[in-house]
């Protein structure tokens, strides 16, 4: 009976320390960098300008981070939880100012590889669109190119959730890729499916959310700008299928409340699919950096052609 009693608290201690270690890794209070290479730059909140990385060194959260053509640096948030950032990056490492717990890079050019435990989660917010990856690792590029902002997203593992204000992606696979395209002032908003399939919400001429399956070179552009005539926002929606012929267009008008500012479109509730997941909400911030176009190709530096976002007159095609 003794024995037994003994393999029973033993087996209730490796249910135990078994729980333990599925329970996400909670980060540190700072973050530190290492193996940095070649030029890396910080500027330290309250600090006047930028000091070059030193290596190991714990950084306050709002720091701001850039390398150079030859520069590198991995971002610890905590063991086993990194963000490396690659060459001729700008960005800001912060977090929520409710939550502190949240933690969000604020991407403003170059590519960063996120590398999470389970369960532990990460933002990336860029000029066109936020990510935010629960465990895996995931990846988010920002480039220029004419007059767009590109956001090139992709998934190894885990799970990741795009989102703006007129769209969202409730969940990227492994293997997915896609670019988000927008202007500055966000008149124009295009996505890409790069590779893989996945759904996009957006809200139709109902008001409501509407969900469609983008499949590889599938695109959805999103227009929107003030009524001719009155203070109302017209808002244009294409679908374009991966052959790059129109399959669907959508149009509607956000009439303007009483005290004259536009009705914003409804924020986009998660996926509600039962599967025990949810989509977080990434905290708002007052960062809008300037504009650019659409490379989809992430492993180049400039595209050959160029997204055209002018609104259409009627009935536009192609998948550019």
């Amino acid at each position: 009976m003794h024995r037994h009693s003994g393999l029973y608290l033993a087996l209730v201690a490796v249910l135990c320390i078994t729980a333990t270690l599925a329970v996400a890794v909670p980060y540190e209070p700072v973050f530190r960098l290492v193996q940095a290479n070649g030029d890396v730059t910080v500027k330290t909140p309250g600090s006047s300008g930028f000091d070059d990385a030193q290596e190991g060194k714990a950084y306050g959260y709002g720091s701001s981070l850039h390398t150079e053509k030859r520069g590198s640096v991995v971002i610890m948030l905590a063991d086993n939880n990194s963000c490396q950032v690659g060459p001729m990056a700008s960005l800001d490492v912060v977090e929520g100012s409710m939550d502190p717990s949240q933690k969000s890079i604020l991407l403003q050019s170059g590519k960063i590889e996120a590398s999470l435990e389970e369960q532990n989660e990460l933002s990336v917010v860029t000029p066109c669109s936020s990510a935010h990856g629960v465990g895996g690792a995931f990846t988010a590029e920002v480039k220029s190119e004419a007059d767009l902002k590109i956001a090139v997203f992709g998934c190894a593992s885990g799970a990741v959730s795009i989102m703006s204000d007129m769209f969202q992606i409730p969940l990227l696979d492994a293997d997915d890729l896609v670019s988000v395209s927008c202007a500055e002032d966000q008149s124009f908003i295009r996505i890409k499916n790069i590779k893989g399939s996945f759904d996009v919400v957006f809200i139709d001429d109902t008001g409501t959310p509407r969900t469609v399956t983008l499949e590889q070179n599938g695109v959805v552009k999103i227009w929107r700008r003030k009524a001719d005539t009155s203070d109302a926002m017209v808002v244009t929606v294409l679908i374009v299928g991966p052959d790059g012929s129109l399959t669907e267009a959508v149009n509607y008008t956000i009439e303007p409340e009483a005290d004259g500012a536009p009705v914003e479109p409804p924020v986009m509730a998660d996926d509600d699919d039962d599967d025990g997941t949810t989509t977080t909400t990434i905290e708002e911030t007052d960062y809008l950096w300037p504009d650019d176009d659409d490379d989809d190709d992430p492993g180049t530096d400039s595209s050959t052609t160029t997204t055209t976002s002018t609104m259409p007159s009627f009935t536009p095609v192609g998948n550019r």
